[in-house]
């Protein structure tokens, strides 16, 4: 059996409310919407204890009426932090924004405007040219840039220092292969 339909009308009309202010809270962003948020967050946890309090209440026993009065007082204090935090929130929507915001969204406008001029002079290429290390293949840049076509197989030219490596080489392997010396 549910006491008073009507505290439980009052606590599920807070709980919307609350589900609201929420919602509304979650569009404002400056320090002062972080405040509200952890207001709200201490709010719902109370909401719970509201809850439970009044489902605790339901029940058959000899304290039924105090507890009644207890969840009367619980749903006083949260509705008027709701109220509290609404306005809260109400002037912080309607207050005028930060200079902050203010630059940074003049800024966004400059650097839009300056963009569409460069892009109107210069077309679609970049003003400091093509990158040669990104989305280029072999073919793409000897049309561009009249490279010559060099063969695959060519071999490099040997300097002097390859050669003696590969006389190096030579010896180390022919010597690997022999038996080695007894006296």
């Amino acid at each position: 059996m549910r006491p008073n339909p009507e505290l439980a009308h009052r606590i599920a009309e807070s709980d919307a409310k609350l589900t609201l202010l929420e919602d509304g809270l979650a569009k404002i962003n400056d320090p002062a919407g972080d405040r509200l948020r952890e207001r709200l967050k201490a709010l719902k946890i109370e909401e719970k204890a509201l809850k439970r309090n009044f489902n605790e209440a339901s029940g058959d026993c000899p304290d039924h009426q105090e507890r009644i009065e207890r969840v009367k007082r619980l749903l006083a204090q949260v509705q008027q932090e709701e109220a509290s935090i609404e306005h809260e929130k109400a002037f912080l929507e309607q207050a005028s924004p930060s200079t902050v915001i203010l630059a940074a969204e003049a800024g966004s406008r400059a650097a839009r405007k300056v963009g569409s001029k460069v892009r109107r002079i210069i077309g679609n290429r970049h003003p400091l040219g093509w990158s040669v290390f990104v989305n280029h293949t072999h073919d793409d840049l000897v049309a561009r840039h009249g490279l010559p076509e060099e063969s695959h197989e060519q071999k490099p030219p040997e300097t002097s220092a390859t050669r003696r490596f590969l006389r190096n080489l030579r010896k180390r392997t022919e010597t690997i292969g022999q038996k080695p010396e007894t006296k």
